[in-house]
């Protein structure tokens, strides 16, 4: 049976785990993006449409990232939060990578939709703030493992 590798989740050059942020899960990393609507032509007298699909090309990629930062009181619960806001608030895309072993994917993104605080409970000594981000990849690229030599993509 194969060791699970959990992954490693980094922000703008920062860390997630470093600044108390923990991904309990994530949407669209590994989805295929929408595609954008092709060329056709439909000819009168024959059936159906003729759609150009030589090239095809991709709609911005949608990320979401369901986190949670914890401490001992409401502040430092709140630090995580407050660290990943300012990490994208600055100006300019920022840098997703997710570390899966030996593998990392890139993902150059903002916040398009920002950041939510969906939960705040607190017991046993800790608090615990769950947030949402929603990121979005405005020229998605295919996947290159860091590994894998890159190709430029148009």
């Amino acid at each position: 049976m194969a060791a699970s590798v959990k992954p490693v989740y980094t922000l703008g050059g920062s860390s997630l785990a470093t600044l108390g942020v923990y991904v309990s899960s994530a949407t669209g990393l590994f989805s295929l993006p929408k595609l954008k609507t092709p060329q056709t032509v439909d000819w009168p007298d024959k059936n159906g449409v003729v759609v150009d699909l030589a090239t095809p090309r991709y709609q911005p990629r949608e990320i979401v990232l369901n986190c949670y930062s914890k401490g001992a009181t409401g502040t430092a619960a709140l630090s995580g939060l407050t660290s990943v806001i300012n990490i994208l608030k600055g100006s300019g895309l920022k840098t997703l990578t997710v570390s899966l072993g030996a593998t990392t994917y890139s993902y150059s993104v903002y916040a398009k939709d920002g950041v939510d605080l969906t939960r705040k409970y607190w017991g046993d000594g800790k608090v615990v703030i769950e947030f949402t981000v929603k990121l979005e990849e405005p020229h998605p690229v295919n996947f290159v493992p860091s590994d894998t030599p890159a190709e430029e993509t148009t």
